[in-house]
């Protein structure tokens, strides 16, 4: 069991490092490829991947809403990602990342203002840490 845990603390190190890495790797590749170029590849990629695991799926292709659901959601990550990779040609990888690590201490705000759920001190403690650990 600690040979597990062990190994899922470092492929989350490994995932966060990469994760971390592709602020960089964006900014150099649109160096040489327009921002569009670039999400067509990744988006292209994940969509050939995305298709195949769905065809393994039966289940998921008979349910028109869920692929409804499922579009709806690569459609809006798609745009997210176009606005981040725009972005990155006007500021640094580390503003990018910054900025978009904001989403950590968003997310709990707008659960208390839209869905008014009132958050408990541990969540209140946990966002202070998380924007600390942004900067």
């Amino acid at each position: 069991m600690k040979k597990k845990k062990l190994l899922a603390i470092a492929l989350l190190v490994l995932a966060t490092l990469i994760w971390g890495s592709t602020f960089t790797l964006v900014k150099y590749t649109l160096r040489y490829i327009s921002e569009f170029q670039l999400l067509f590849l990744r988006f292209g990629f994940a969509s050939i991947i995305g298709i195949v695991v769905l065809l393994k799926n039966k289940a998921v292709l008979k349910n028109r809403r869920t692929l409804l659901l499922l579009s709806l959601l690569g459609i809006s990550l798609f745009i997210a990602y176009a606005f981040q990779t725009a972005g990155l040609k006007f500021t640094t990888p580390s503003k990018s990342a910054f900025i978009t690590g904001l989403y950590i201490v968003f997310t709990p705000i707008l659960s208390t203002i839209y869905l008014r759920e009132s958050p408990r001190n541990f969540e209140i403690v946990a966002l202070v840490l998380s924007f600390i650990g942004l900067l």
